[in-house]
């Protein structure tokens, strides 16, 4: 999710008051107030996306040759919009990328006021017009808040069947606890583990795919090509060669869920594809590639990123001279039109089918075929 545009907050380096500081890395600048147990594995999932990303914008031809990631400056005041002298070179980052990380959820939402953004409506952002990226500790989550709350409650009550002295009652009713207490300890990890990817990791690849040039900034790139590339890198991409070839089974299982009981199917018609896409199961190219209003509210939001993902992967294995081709004149046309400018449905379309060819009805078909034989893994 990008929030676009958005009035500028105040300097990252004084937001945490005299509580707060500052984790340099080797492309990141983390202005924080959080302990450094929970610090350490965010940042290998940072720099984890950055290499990553890089890796794929370099295969894609985008110029990130050179990386100053040794030639870290001093936190810059914040962009203000109009400020386009201030934003990065054309192919290359503006390092260090900043970011802001609160402990408290409190202390987020109070944030996000600044940009303009409800309390309860985002886990976590990228503004380009600050080309920061803002979150919250994932462990004072109100989810993980909640299950800590059930623990703490189902470890009086075992301690108090524990004082009850042993016996085979007892013993039941102490493992039974004990087993609840392991279940939702599991549940919160799931919990931190879901936050941590569809938030931090893909904000970070908003951001770390903005400074590398494969968008441009302020401009109109496709918001599907934008959310379905970020959502790759949600999971671990290790090629070394930048391929995109890890399944990101979370999207994975979205899409069969909306495919519903035809994902089940080794053999699936025509017909039945077609009916997917006429039913609105599936969202039909000509409309998921011409929406800007990618992230309303209406219900079907996961469906567009499941899709968008889906798209993306699909492409990028089974069409990549067309996929490599794309990406190029897209953000070329983007660099072009400049800062504020948009674009209409009719050039996205032309400029996809100029890569893949006709949007058609065989299209989609190859496409749902292709995905539902990806693997999929608990």
């Amino acid at each position: 999710m990008i929030w676009l545009p958005l009035t500028a907050g105040d300097d990252p380096s004084s937001v945490m008051g005299s509580h707060g500081w500052v984790r340099s890395t080797a492309h990141f600048e983390i202005v924080n107030d959080v302990a450094e147990c929970d610090l350490r594995p965010l940042v290998a999932r940072l720099e984890g996306t950055y290499n990553a990303i890089q890796r794929f914008a370099k295969a894609e031809g985008f110029g990130v040759a050179s990386d100053p990631a040794n030639q870290q400056t001093p936190l810059d005041p914040p962009l203000v919009r109009g400020e386009a002298a201030q934003r990065p070179k054309w192919g290359e980052a503006r390092l260090p990328l900043k970011i802001i990380l609160f402990n408290s959820q409190a202390d987020f939402g109070k944030q996000l006021a600044t940009f303009h953004i409800g309390a309860n409506s985002v886990a976590g952002f990228y503004d380009q017009a600050t080309n920061m990226a803002v979150f919250c500790n994932a462990r004072d989550h109100d989810d993980v808040r909640r299950i800590n709350g059930e623990i703490a409650s189902l470890q009086e009550k075992f301690r108090a069947v524990a004082g009850l002295g042993a016996g085979d009652d007892g013993d039941v009713q102490s493992d039974a606890i004990e087993n609840a207490i392991n279940a939702l300890r599991q549940q919160r990890e799931d919990v931190i583990e879901s936050y941590n990817r569809f938030t931090i990791q893909h904000e970070a690849a908003h951001q770390v795919l903005f400074n590398l040039g494969v968008h441009a900034f302020g401009t109109g790139n496709p918001p599907w090509l934008v959310e379905g590339l970020a959502t790759q890198f949600e999971v671990p991409q290790a090629n070394r060669q930048g391929n995109l070839n890890n399944v990101n089974q979370y999207r994975l299982t979205d899409f069969r869920e909306a495919v519903g009981a035809v994902a089940r199917n080794e053999r699936i018609s025509d017909a039945e594809i077609d009916a997917l896409f006429r039913d609105e199961r599936l969202i039909s190219f000509d409309s998921l590639l011409t929406d800007r209003l990618f992230n309303r509210n209406d219900g079907a939001v996961n469906l567009r990123y499941a899709e968008s993902w889906a798209l993306v992967y699909f492409l990028a294995h089974e069409h990549s001279k067309g996929f490599h081709e794309y990406l190029q004149k897209v953000v070329t046309a983007a660099k072009d039109d400049g800062p504020g400018a948009g674009t209409s449905s009719k050039r996205d379309l032309d400029s996809f089918r100029a890569s893949f060819g006709p949007i058609d009805e065989a299209l989609q078909r190859r496409f749902v075929r292709f995905i539902l034989k990806l693997p999929v893994r608990n």
